[in-house]
């Protein structure tokens, strides 16, 4: 039986969490939750991962590694792609959503979390690696709104108003990839400002 992934992606306070709770509240898909495991497989199928990056592009390769922020985006990449393996073979429902699993995601918190510095040619090497999920659901909201709603909602003030904007530029690309390979992209904008209590 072949298995159906779908993930949700945008912007840190575009509303994801929000929406995502209307998407399932009247759908019969499987919601998959991050696995726990033994940190070994996370770490095996990170090298996996790198294996192949460095037979398609060893020196992009090596620039990601040389970063911290890259290291650590691998590692969780290999931990949530060791999820969707498992799940190929374990799960009876033909649609999955990706709930805090997905793979696409960790790319946008890694540059509004840890100021991930990407190229192009870096977010391609790897998306050829990764197993591209076949749904996508992208929740638009503008890098200003969400920056302010992160910010009220986590009230805290250690986030960076420009990392948003360079985040959004990143999801702009993954959408034109993802249109490119004709993988089914729902959009779905959450431009009005919400309020935290």
């Amino acid at each position: 039986m072949r298995i159906n992934f779908v993930e949700m992606f945008g912007l840190s306070g575009s509303g994801k969490s929000t929406l995502k709770a209307k998407l399932l509240q009247d759908n019969t898909m499987e919601t998959a939750k991050p696995i726990r495991t033994n940190l070994t497989f996370a770490l095996a199928t990170s090298v996996f991962l790198i294996i192949k990056m460095l037979i398609i592009s060893p020196i992009n390769t090596l620039r990601i590694l040389i970063n911290p922020q890259g290291r650590r985006l691998l590692l969780r990449l290999g931990l949530r792609v060791f999820g969707i393996f498992i799940r190929r073979f374990k799960s009876k429902n033909n649609e999955i959503f990706l709930q805090d699993s997905g793979v696409i995601m960790p790319l946008v918190t890694s540059v509004i979390e840890e100021n991930w510095t990407w190229t192009f040619e870096q977010v391609k090497l790897i998306l050829k690696v990764i197993p591209i999920p076949d749904k996508v659901v992208f929740v638009s909201a503008p890098p200003l709104i969400a920056y302010e709603r992160c910010i009220k909602r986590d009230k805290q003030s250690s986030y960076n108003q420009e990392l948003f904007f360079k985040a959004n530029d990143l999801c702009e690309f993954l959408l034109d990839f993802l249109k490119s390979k004709n993988i089914e992209v729902i959009l779905m904008d959450n431009s009005e400002t919400q309020t935290y209590p």
